[in-house]
């Protein structure tokens, strides 16, 4: 299944239409649309603009993204443009409240698990613009899923929430960062922070975003790495992590 993708996804030199084959975006006038449902994690939002801008910029056309809020989130679509608010972006995005129906077979495939690593291939680990420059203050930015919505995947969370909560303990400069925060203090404290250290979800990519040093918590390589970068360093062993902010000398 993933090589046809591949092979639709790079031979856009060729003809665009097999790209849109590929990837599943929408021909839209005379540009394309990429279309997603992944509306509401930080790391979705920011990705799906971050793929639409490498796309625009390496195939000469213009691309839209349109993120899908189904009518029981749309208390949620707000934080859509509070996320995107923080960078400097040069393609368009909108809102949609409908149902997931509506677009059925029409979702992007830049986001399947099994496809991470033709993504990266063909497209890299896209950088958007901040509005704001980073800067390395003493503290170190650590996100967990324990406010989360729903719950997590299991390849996002090697830890139990009890190993969580010790390795949090152990150190007094940490800054938590969940979900139920204030979308900009989130950016604020992953911002300024001298390192960054979170389960596969929520930081990534804000961190990614501003040149951070991050340690990821995963058991998926490939999709760690088109969140975090390929330099973020990922492992599944809290005790490993311990050892990171000794090395790195981030006490």
């Amino acid at each position: 299944m993933a090589k046809p993708f591949m092979k639709r996804l790079v031979s856009i030199m060729i003809g665009i239409d097999h790209f849109i084959l590929g990837a599943k975006l929408q021909r839209v006038g005379d540009g394309l649309e990429l279309v997603t449902q992944n509306s509401y994690g930080y790391g979705d939002i920011i990705r799906s603009v971050s793929y639409a801008t490498q796309i625009q910029k390496i195939y000469k056309i213009p691309v839209k993204v349109k993120f899908i809020v189904t009518y029981d989130k749309f208390d949620l679509s707000d934080n859509i443009f509070k996320t995107l608010n923080h960078y400097n972006l040069n393609v368009d995005h909108y809102v949609y409240i409908g149902t997931l129906e509506e677009y059925a077979n029409k979702y992007c495939n830049l986001f399947k698990l099994e496809n991470a690593k033709i993504v990266r291939d063909a497209l890299g680990c896209p950088k958007l613009n901040t509005r704001h420059k980073p800067e390395n203050q003493n503290h170190i930015a650590v996100w967990h899923p324990y406010k989360n919505l729903t719950k997590v995947e299991e390849y996002k969370t090697p830890f139990t929430e009890k190993e969580f909560w010790n390795f949090v303990s152990d150190y007094d400069n940490i800054k938590l960062v969940d979900y139920r925060m204030d979308t900009d203090k989130v950016f604020d404290i992953i911002r300024t922070a001298k390192l960054c250290i979170g389960y596969e979800g929520l930081g990534q990519q804000i961190a990614y975003h501003y040149n951070k040093r991050i340690v990821t918590l995963s058991t998926n390589r490939d999709i760690s790495i088109n969140t975090g970068g390929p330099e973020s360093y990922i492992t599944d062993n809290l005790n490993d992590v311990r050892g990171i902010i000794n090395d790195w000398n981030f006490l």
